[in-house]
């Protein structure tokens, strides 16, 4: 029977129905809980059956041959995986996979049960099945399928489930996945607090949350590549990547190991990549201790985040949408502390400088770098830009694998305000929001503020991989609706949000109005969608205006200030401009925060008479 604690939503306010999802085989209190043998699938449907039993049986040597590379079986390309005793034909999809093509392309001529044992928002929805079904040209033959059965039971027993060391979570956050956790503030809690506490913080994973015993906080240190800086070293490190993507007699080898590939294996290097240092021997790296960065002076700031896909599920009415379907509580706000990212790089430059016995006392003086007055790090700044015209971008690193970027512009102008953050409302970050270190990029769309920051880099392109040139991190015109039709790597990669706002509050004068859902928002928020009744109701007739008290968020994103919001009770017939009531002093251009407000507006009461049009900002 399938157990929704484990693989999806247990909370009544999930959005996704956990109904003839996904099958695991046994409960999850013990080790035997976490059986691998996941198979997932649509409702029964007796038709189905008759139209696989109808289709053609593959051995999984012949579903290896079509791996997206060039072959002699494999003339045009194709792309082919298994799953659950089925075989798919991939190709058309892989551009649009909502993870990115690179990850997709990792199961490539192979089964994507241990991927999705790894990646289990496949299971918070019954649209990846859906997209698959479209893509069904075969069947797995039983005896490929039972040995894949098999690795997948191993995988529990030789492997921790990645998910045992999992912080607690509030109750009141609507979940729409746990494994990875992604959890929003439910929408009458948003606006209570201008800073939201932290356990109600809204939270978006892309994995297990990093868990550090104390001997390995003890040890941990980040890491600072400054190789950029130092030519010969850059050098040597393009030429090392060069030489190891050369190619040549150990690709066949290569491919023969690839092939012999368990499952286990797959999971054990899916979990352990995460740890272990990027850095190779011709890069210059300085590593530098909590204590040290803690060391630096503290600064404080007050920047809210947001997920890039905030609001996602009111598009599923129009056309559906394949991320997470957030309703508006994918944004929260905190006071951040921590050091300046400028005074970071200082530190280490530093370090370097004092290490590196390559340098004369001149030249590590001239190079010596430390946090000190705002023109001492204006001209150092400026110096360090000048003599390396090829620094454009700071490429991030987190513990959990993750890869992101920031354009250089933003991270080294001293007014950016990006920090190294090491306390969330005076208090350690917890594990869900980045502990031990995670970067601040206010005005910036909530990834690439990397949470669990390991490694920074000073770099001449942007990061690699998905969560920076991946589909759903590009800005795609609104016409494009197949992302084989443009070419992503010449589409900007997402930075700088736009404004986006949400009303959380409406108020008659003696009572509260329930806000009018649709099915959509009923499935999100439950109650929430409709606001609780303050005291007694009085009777509305159809159609007659009413003045209401409408209060709610609004965040521009980039620094730029919210000087005016605007109100609509009536479809946008006539306006009201709403009063600011927090957050309208932050500084011109740098305005890293929401603002509060509220503002009466005449209303039109529905037919149900007891609720009014949607208010419209």
């Amino acid at each position: 029977a399938f157990n929704s604690t484990q693989f999806c939503s247990s909370n009544n306010n999930s959005s996704s129905s956990s109904k003839n999802i996904c099958h695991c085989e046994a409960a999850t209190t013990n080790k035997e809980s976490q059986s691998a043998k996941l198979t997932a699938t649509t409702p029964y449907n007796e038709e189905d059956d008759n139209e696989q039993d109808n289709l053609p049986i593959y051995r999984m040597s012949q579903v290896a041959n079509f791996n997206g590379q060039l072959s002699p079986s494999n003339p045009n390309k194709r792309i082919w995986m298994s799953y659950g005793g089925l075989v798919y034909d991939v190709t058309e999809f892989v551009a649009n996979h909502p993870g990115g093509s690179e990850k997709i392309l990792m199961g490539a001529g192979g089964a994507i049960e241990p991927y999705w044992y790894l990646y289990r928002q496949h299971f918070a929805s019954d649209l990846p099945l859906n997209l698959l079904s479209k893509m069904l040209i075969g069947q797995l033959h039983p005896a490929d399928q039972d040995r894949i059965d098999e690795q997948m039971e191993n995988v529990t027993e030789q492997t921790p489930d990645p998910y045992e060391h999992e912080p607690q979570r509030n109750a009141q956050l609507i979940v729409h996945g746990d494994t990875p956790m992604n959890a929003e503030v439910p929408q009458g809690v948003i606006t209570e607090r201008y800073l939201t506490p932290n356990e109600l913080f809204y939270i978006r994973h892309h994995h297990p949350v990093p868990y550090l015993s104390e001997g390995e906080l003890e040890e941990f240190r980040l890491e600072v590549d400054l190789t950029l800086m130092f030519p010969d070293a850059l050098m040597k490190r393009k030429r090392a990547a060069a030489e190891e993507g050369g190619g040549g007699d150990d690709d066949e080898e290569e491919e023969e190991a690839l092939s012999a590939t368990t499952a286990v294996d797959i999971v054990r290097r899916e979990t352990t990549d995460t740890t272990t240092s990027t850095s190779c021997s011709n890069s210059v790296v300085a590593k530098l201790s909590l204590d040290q960065i803690k060391s630096l002076p503290k600064v404080e700031l007050t920047s809210t985040l947001q997920c890039s896909g905030n609001r996602r599920g009111g598009f599923n009415g129009l056309r559906q949408t394949s991320g997470t379907p957030w309703g508006q509580g994918a944004i929260s706000t905190a006071k951040w502390g921590g050091a300046r990212l400028i005074d970071v790089l200082m530190l280490a430059m530093e370090q370097v400088s004092k290490d590196d016995q390559t340098f004369s006392d001149e030249e590590k003086k001239e190079k010596k770098m430390k946090s000190s007055s705002l023109i001492e790090t204006l001209h150092s700044l400026q110096a360090l830009i000048d003599n390396h015209p090829e620094l454009q971008h700071l490429r991030f690193e987190s513990l959990d694998g993750m890869l992101a970027s920031i354009d250089a512009n933003k991270g080294l102008n001293p007014f950016g305000d990006v920090i190294v953050a090491y306390e969330m409302n005076g208090e350690d970050l917890p594990r869900d929001h980045g502990y031990p270190l995670r970067v601040i990029v206010p005005g910036y769309a909530a990834v690439r503020n990397v949470k669990w920051l390991k490694k920074l880099e000073l770099a001449e392109e942007e990061a690699e991989g998905t969560w920076q040139r991946g589909l759903n991190y590009k800005i795609l015109p609104p016409t494009v609706l197949d992302a084989k039709e443009v070419d992503l790597n010449r589409m900007p990669g997402l930075s700088e949000e736009c404004v986006f706002s949400g009303i959380t509050k409406v108020e008659n004068l003696s009572h509260t109005v329930p806000l009018p859902t649709t099915a959509f928002e009923e499935e999100i928020f439950g109650s929430m969608s409709m606001m609780p009744f303050a005291g007694s109701r009085t009777p509305l007739t159809p159609g007659e205006t009413v003045l209401v008290k409408t209060s709610g968020w609004a965040y521009a994103g980039g620094g730029r200030n919210i000087v005016r919001v605007d109100v609509t009770g009536n479809n946008g017939k006539s306006w009201q401009t709403a009063t600011i009531t927090e957050g309208s002093n932050q500084p011109l251009r740098r305005a890293w925060a929401w603002v509060f407000w509220e503002c009466e507006v005449p209303a039109i009461v529905c037919e149900d008479g007891v609720s009014v049009y949607r208010v419209g900002l």
